[in-house]
This record gives C-alpha cells, sequence and structure tokens, in this order.
C-alpha cells in the first residue's frame, strides 16, 4: 500500500469494519486473523473505532460489533437515494400533469415535512424547502402517514398535535377523520376535496412510499389546480400516476436482487 496514495490507517480501520459486520460480533482475534494485522494495531484501531461510535463492546471480554455511526452514515445514503429517486418521479410527473405542484414528505421529529417541492413557478427546479411543516389535518400528505400508521402511532402524533384544537374545525370528530382515514388506506392513497384542504380550486393527494413492507418512510405529494371543479376522472388519474411513481421510487430502493431494506 505504501506509494499509492492512501491512508493506510484509515484503509485498515475500513477493513475491520467489514470484518464485524460481516460476522455480526468479532473477537479482536478474528479481526487478527481476518485481517493479517498485528494484534496490537488490531487493538488501537478498534479503540479508535469504538471512540468515534463505529464499533461497540457490550461488556469487557466480549466480541465488537457495530456501533451507531455506522447506521447514521446508513441512513443518510438511504435518504439521499430516495430524494435523488424523488426529484426524479417529479420530472417525470411534470410531462404528464403540468399544472400541478409536487412534495415528497417525511416524518421528522414529530411533524410531517417537505423535503422536496416542485411548483409551476419553477417546474425544472426542485427545491429543498427548510422547515416547511405541512399541517396535520389538512395536509394531504401528513394525512397520509396517519392513514398508514397502526393505532399506537396516530395516537402519538395526535397528542403532539391535538386534534380539538387543530382537527375539529375541519372534520367536526375524531371518528369522521378516522373513518375518511380507513377508506384512504383501502384506496392506496388520501384524495382531499377543496373544503377539506382549505385550498381555493386545488385538490391535494398523497401516496405511500414503504422502505419496507407496511412501512411508509415518506408520501409523494401531488396538488391538482383548477379554476373550475377538476373532473373525477382526473383526480383518478393523477391518483395513478403518483401511485405508478411511488412504485419507481420503491423500485429504487430496494436492493437488487433483495427485498427492500429492513428498518
Amino acid at each position: 500500500m505504501p506509494g499509492n496514495g492512501l491512508v493506510q490507517s484509515l484503509a485498515r480501520g475500513l477493513t475491520i469494519l467489514d470484518v464485524v459486520a460481516l460476522h455480526g460480533e468479532a473477537s479482536l482475534q478474528d479481526i487478527v486473523a481476518a485481517t493479517g494485522l498485528k494484534k496490537p494495531t488490531a487493538h488501537n484501531l478498534v479503540r479508535t473505532l469504538i471512540a468515534s461510535g463505529y464499533l461497540y463492546q457490550t461488556c469487557p471480554g466480549a466480541g465488537y460489533m457495530l456501533g451507531d455511526a455506522p447506521t447514521r452514515l446508513a441512513l443518510s445514503h438511504q435518504q439521499q437515494r430516495l430524494h435523488t429517486a424523488g426529484a426524479a418521479a417529479m420530472h417525470d410527473l411534470r410531462e404528464a400533469l403540468p399544472s400541478a405542484t409536487f412534495t415528497l414528505g417525511r416524518y421528522i421529529d414529530g411533524n410531517i415535512t417537505a423535503v422536496l417541492r416542485n411548483t409551476t413557478t419553477a417546474p425544472h427546479h426542485v427545491e429543498h424547502p427548510l422547515g416547511m411543516i405541512m399541517h396535520p389535518y389538512s395536509s394531504a400528505t401528513a394525512l397520509l402517514f396517519q392513514a398508514m400508521w397502526d393505532e399506537t402511532e396516530r395516537d402519538t402524533f395526535r397528542l403532539l398535535h391535538p386534534f380539538s384544537e387543530m382537527g375539529g374545525p375541519l372534520w367536526q370528530s375524531e371518528e369522521a377523520l378516522d373513518h375518511f382515514l380507513a377508506a384512504s388506506r383501502s384506496r392506496g392513497g388520501v384524495v382531499l376535496d377543496k373544503g377539506q384542504s382549505q385550498g381555493r380550486n386545488l385538490v391535494p393527494l398523497a401516496v405511500p412510499i414503504e422502505d419496507t413492507p407496511g412501512h411508509t418512510t415518506a408520501a409523494l405529494g401531488i396538488a391538482l389546480s383548477g379554476n373550475e371543479t377538476i373532473a373525477a376522472r382526473k383526480v383518478n388519474r393523477a391518483l395513478e400516476a403518483a401511485q405508478a411513481a411511488a412504485a419507481r421510487i420503491i423500485e429504487i430502493l430496494t436492493p437488487k436482487g433483495g427485498t427492500q431494506t429492513e428498518r
């Protein structure tokens, strides 16, 4: 390795991570045997990886396992792939729905937040808005998450966003909202009328993007606009287009030759 411009200690540390990942749990002797490193060298590298959060040891004498840092890197990589696939889907949808606005929403720190946005004002540019929190009871994207969550997840969300204060004026009762969410779950997406969304001349809809079967990692939202009543067939076509786009995103996120990644 000398003379090739690579940092030897970094390369050795990455090799150790590969060994631990392959074994699930590896002793220092396992690492030495797999890498050919001298024991003191391996020990010092392992100590550095532990200090950096890349490895951990449950107790003295136990084997080494991957720490939180590799998980954070993997999640960041998956998020980047999601955003890239989402942006591509928006560009494709723009051709079919030139007057619509598109969003990609995620559940972040107790809120449904728009992480990507594409509008008619800048149709060829996908924005990365900062802090764009969506209303929990009038946003199709926020309602989509609630439709796909289980009862415990919905109850937790409503503790953070009290229905009586934020949803009552829109839905009259939680029973009415829950009935709507159940119907949306069966339909495979949320479609709001103008009254429900409080949007003038807008019909918002949203469909799920799952990273594992049954777990919604993001929602693809579309706001259809029109000066007059938007025909039901146009809404249905838009919903089908969104579902097809979500399926393409899921296909991109799914590892080749395997199933969707486990959470």
